[in-house]
């Protein structure tokens, strides 16, 4: 298990750069710690939180929220010298899955202080997976006790929530979705073992930008990953393959995320994923604004800050200024994000040098830092 003096500390450095980026900025989207605050009840309140939204989550997890909070709180210098290990605290109140990750404990009633879609998403999974199916009326009468603390919702609120998890059945019953989380089983999106021909020499611009899109699909491909398509690009072709053929999945796999976070995430070109968590996401910029590319970018390290410094812009070497110009721009240098030290840039010669000596070496697998070694970085 980590411990706040992982590395020297976690709450100090979190691998070198977490705090940083957190420092002197205001910490959107997380409950405001009500007095008196101790550093057990932060610690408490954001692991129940995290294990929510997360349906299971790591020390790793906790601690990677837990930071800017303490910080924001001010009691990240005394959380440091007072509190070596979070786990006792954890495991007094949370139980280890099989799985490693921290569950809540049956019968807890969840804080007020989980967003409301959240525990209503906690509370219907929960129930309609030990009954399989229900009417409308019982989850109503099931879940409104258990909300009682906080703002009580309307029915509304939980069968907007109804639809996003499970599906009718005989009119009568709702059943949760066999995947909340769809995987589309077409081989395309099968591991591969070997990597498909490109031509590297498209000159149309619209094709070209199709092409880096099939390649990055490919390479995660060999390696396992499964991959997110922008929402604009699904429906394009290349190889005679719809791109969308390409996604595994029919939504994006964050949860409770905003609709409008979630229409700006969705249009990056693509995202790889391990294990349903980003790892890596990329924008081509052939002719567009490499400014978009960059706020997509933002929004998606707000939702999953773990992804920080994988992050790539890839473009033609014609661009490479425009793009070193975009990248240094005073707007994104600095705090609160420092996205200096997290965004790259890849040109075009680059991926396809990466992928042909792939294919000529008859590789199976690679290492994602063999691509970031790659990468070009504003910082000199």
């Amino acid at each position: 298990m980590p411990t706040l003096h992982k590395i020297q500390s976690p709450l100090r450095t979190m691998a070198g750069e977490l705090i940083l980026n957190f420092k002197k900025s205001k910490i959107k989207n997380h409950t405001k710690i009500s007095a008196p605050s101790t550093i057990k009840n932060v610690v408490l309140n954001v692991a129940e939180r995290v294990i929510v939204q997360k349906e299971g989550a790591t020390t790793d997890d906790v601690y990677h929220v837990v930071v800017p909070e303490l910080l924001d709180a001010n009691l990240l210098d005394k959380a440091v010298k007072e509190v070596n290990d979070i786990t006792p605290i954890l495991e007094k109140e949370f139980e280890l899955d099989e799985n490693g990750k921290w569950q809540i404990k049956k019968g807890t009633k969840l804080g007020s202080w989980i967003p409301q879609k959240d525990r209503i998403r906690f509370y219907a999974t929960s129930y309609l997976k030990r009954e399989k199916k229900a009417t409308t009326e019982d989850i109503i009468t099931t879940l409104l006790p258990l909300l009682s603390n906080g703002h009580r919702p309307e029915n509304k609120d939980i069968l907007e929530t109804l639809e996003e998890i499970a599906e009718p059945e005989k009119e009568k019953y709702w059943k949760l979705k066999e995947k909340m989380i769809k995987h589309k089983q077409a081989t395309l999106l099968d591991h591969t073992s070997s990597l498909s021909h490109i031509n590297f020499k498209e000159k149309d611009e619209k094709k070209t930008h199709n092409l880096y899109i099939y390649a990055l699909a490919n390479l995660a491909k060999l390696n396992g990953y499964k991959v997110w398509i922008g929402k604009k690009e699904q429906s394009q072709k290349f190889n005679n393959t719809k791109l969308y053929d390409l996604c595994n999945y029919d939504e994006l796999p964050l949860l409770s995320i905003n609709d409008d976070v979630k229409k700006i995430i969705q249009q990056i070109d693509i995202i790889w994923f391990e294990n349903d968590k980003p790892i890596a996401a990329f924008e081509i910029e052939n002719t567009t604004n490499v400014q978009r590319g960059i706020l997509r970018f933002v929004n998606l390290i707000k939702k999953e800050p773990e992804i920080s410094s994988k992050l790539y812009v890839i473009a033609p070497k014609e661009r490479e200024n425009k793009v070193k110009n975009e990248l240094g721009n005073p707007a994104f240098i600095g705090m609160p994000l420092y996205l200096e030290k997290k965004v790259k840039y890849l040109l075009y010669g680059h991926i396809e040098k990466f992928y042909k000596d792939l294919q000529e070496e008859n590789k199976i697998k690679f290492k994602l830092t063999e691509l970031d070694l790659l990468a070009k970085s504003i910082i000199v």
